[in-house]
C-alpha cells in the first residue's frame, strides 16, 4: 500500500532531513580530510621524519609524492636542512680550489637548471630547491631566507648570503633572537655594518643579548667604535658596555661610555657608582669626588650618593668630610626606613671609627646599633668583639661575639681565625683545638693551622704534667 503525501507534508519532510544530510556530508567529509592531514604533518618532527626514510627524496623531489610537502613549510625546512647537511660533510676535508669548482658549478646550475648532478652539487641544488619551496609556502617568514642565506655563507656565495640574511632582518624584525642570528651571519660573511645594524636590534628587543653581542663584535673587529654600534641607548645596556670595557683595560673608553651615560640619565645612581668605581681603580679620587657632588646637586635626597661620597673621603683620610656625609646618608635612610641600607651606613660607620680613629668607644656604639637593626649580622658581632679586645674590658663578651661571628657566618674565614686565635691567647686550648682544625680544611692555611695545633698539643701536655705535678 502507498502512503501518499501531500505537496505540504512532502516540502515538511525535505525541510527537516535536508539539514541532517547535509550535517552528516560534513561529518564524514572532515573526517576523511582530518586523516588526510594527519598524514600529511604528522611526519613534521626530525624523529619522525627518521621514520620516514623509505620516502626516497629524489622521489619526492621529483614530485611523486609532492601533494605532501607543497605547502608544508617545516616540512620542506627538513628535507632542505637534510640535503644541506649531507653537502657539508661532503665538502669539509676538500682544499679551496675544490669548494671554488663546485661553488661554480653549483652557479651554473642555479642559472641553467636540469641535467643529471653529482655529489655534493646535486645536494646543495637540492638544498636550495627545498629551502625555496619552504619560502613560498610562508613568505613572511625569515627562517626560510636565513637558512638559505647560511647555505650560501657556507659555500662563499657571501653576495647571495647577504640577500637572504637582509630578506630574513626585514621580515622577522622584532624576533631578538632572529635578529641576533642574522647579526652573526653577517659578520661572519664581512658585512659589517649590516651586522651591527641587525644585532643592535637584537639587544634593544633582549637586553641579555647585549654581552653576546659584544664578544662576537670585539672578536671580528676589537673596535671601541664597533662596539657602540652595537649597544643600544639605554642605561643598562651603557652599564654592560662600561663593564666590558673595564674587563678589557681600556679604562679611558669606559669612562667615557659612563659619562655619556650619565648626560642621559643623570638620575641613575648605578651609572655614578661604576663610574666612581672606574676613578678609584686610577686612584683618581678627586675625580670621584667631583663626579658623587655633582650627583647630590642632581639627586638630593638619595641617601646612596652621600654615602659614597663619605667612602671617597675616607680613602682620602678626609674624615671628618667622610663622618658628615655618611651620617647624612643615615639620616636620610631613616626617613625611608631601610634596614638593610641602614646596616651598610653603620658598618662603614663603625669601621671608620674603629680602623681610621681608634675610637673603639663610638665603634662599639655602632655595632650595637647594626645588631639592633640585625640581630644575625655577622659583621656586627666581629666589629664588637674587635672593639671589645681592643679596650680590653670584657674579655667574655669579646669571646661571645667573636664566637656569634662565627655561628652566623661559618664560611668566613677571617672570623675563624681570630676566635681561633683569641682562643689560644686565653689558654682555651680545648676550644681553640676544633677551631684550627677547621682551618686546617683551608689550603691557604694549612701550614699555619699545623704551627697552631702543634703547639697546643704540647700546651695541653704542659698543663697536664703542672697539675699532676701539683697533685704529687
Amino acid at each position: 500500500m502507498e502512503i501518499q503525501l501531500n505537496p505540504k507534508n512532502r516540502l515538511f519532510l525535505a525541510a527537516v532531513t535536508t539539514p541532517f544530510i547535509i550535517i552528516w556530508m560534513i561529518l564524514i567529509f572532515t573526517l576523511i580530510y582530518s586523516h588526510f592531514l594527519f598524514n600529511k604533518i604528522s611526519n613534521i618532527s626530525e624523529e619522525d621524519l627518521v621514520k620516514y626514510k623509505s620516502l626516497d627524496l629524489d622521489k619526492i623531489a621529483a614530485g611523486r609524492v609532492g601533494f605532501m610537502i607543497k605547502d608544508d613549510t617545516n616540512l620542506n625546512l627538513l628535507l632542505a636542512d637534510n640535503y644541506a647537511q649531507k653537502g657539508v660533510l661532503n665538502i669539509e676535508d676538500m682544499d679551496e680550489g675544490m669548494k671554488n669548482k663546485i661553488k661554480e658549478e653549483l652557479l651554473g646550475v642555479e642559472e641553467n637548471p636540469g641535467g643529471k648532478l653529482k655529489n655534493p652539487v646535486r645536494d646543495f641544488f637540492k638544498a636550495i630547491e627545498f629551502y625555496h619551496k619552504a619560502i613560498i609556502s610562508n613568505p613572511l617568514s625569515g627562517e626560510s631566507h636565513l637558512k638559505l642565506g647560511i647555505l650560501y655563507a657556507d659555500l662563499k656565495m657571501n653576495d647571495k648570503a647577504c640577500q637572504e640574511f637582509e630578506r630574513a632582518a626585514l621580515l622577522d624584525p622584532t624576533d631578538a633572537y632572529h635578529q641576533f642570528d642574522v647579526g652573526r651571519y653577517f659578520l661572519s660573511i664581512g658585512e659589517y655594518k649590516k651586522g651591527f645594524k641587525s644585532l643592535k636590534r637584537a639587544d634593544s628587543f633582549n637586553f641579555q643579548s647585549l654581552s653576546l653581542s659584544l664578544d662576537l663584535v670585539w672578536e671580528a673587529r676589537q673596535s671601541y667604535q664597533d662596539l657602540i654600534e652595537v649597544t643600544p641607548e639605554t642605561s643598562p645596556a651603557f652599564l654592560a658596555l662600561g663593564g666590558f670595557l673595564l674587563n678589557k683595560g681600556m679604562w679611558s673608553e669606559a669612562v667615557m661610555v659612563y659619562k655619556k651615560a650619565i648626560s642621559k640619565d643623570p638620575k641613575n645612581f648605578f651609572l655614578y657608582k661604576f663610574l666612581s668605581s672606574a676613578y678609584e681603580k686610577k686612584d683618581m679620587l678627586d675625580e670621584a669626588i667631583k663626579l658623587w657632588e655633582s650627583g647630590i646637586k642632581k639627586n638630593p635626597e638619595n641617601p646612596d650618593m652621600y654615602f659614597y661620597l663619605g667612602k671617597i673621603y675616607s680613602k682620602k683620610n678626609e674624615l671628618d668630610e667622610a663622618l658628615f656625609n655618611i651620617k647624612k646618608a643615615i639620616a636620610l635612610s631613616k626617613e625611608r626606613v631601610d634596614t638593610k641600607t641602614l646596616v651598610e651606613y653603620h658598618l662603614i660607620l663603625g669601621d671608620i671609627y674603629y680602623s681610621k680613629m681608634k675610637d673603639f668607644k663610638k665603634a662599639l656604639e655602632e655595632s650595637e646599633i647594626v645588631l639592633k637593626l640585625n640581630s644575625t649580622e655577622a659583621r656586627g658581632y666581629f666589629l664588637k668583639g674587635l672593639c671589645y679586645k681592643s679596650i680590653d674590658s670584657d674579655p667574655a663578651a669579646m669571646l661571645k661575639s667573636f664566637k656569634k661571628a662565627v655561628y652566623y657566618n661559618p664560611n668566613e674565614l677571617q672570623y675563624k681565625i681570630i676566635l681561633a686565635e683569641t682562643l689560644y691567647i686565653y689558654s682555651l686550648y680545648k676550644e681553640a683545638l676544633p677551631e684550627w682544625e677547621s682551618i686546617k680544611k683551608f689550603e691557604s692555611h694549612e701550614k699555619m693551622a699545623e704551627e697552631k695545633i702543634k703547639a697546643i698539643n704540647n700546651a695541653i701536655k704542659e698543663e697536664q704534667r703542672n697539675l699532676l705535678n701539683k697533685i704529687n
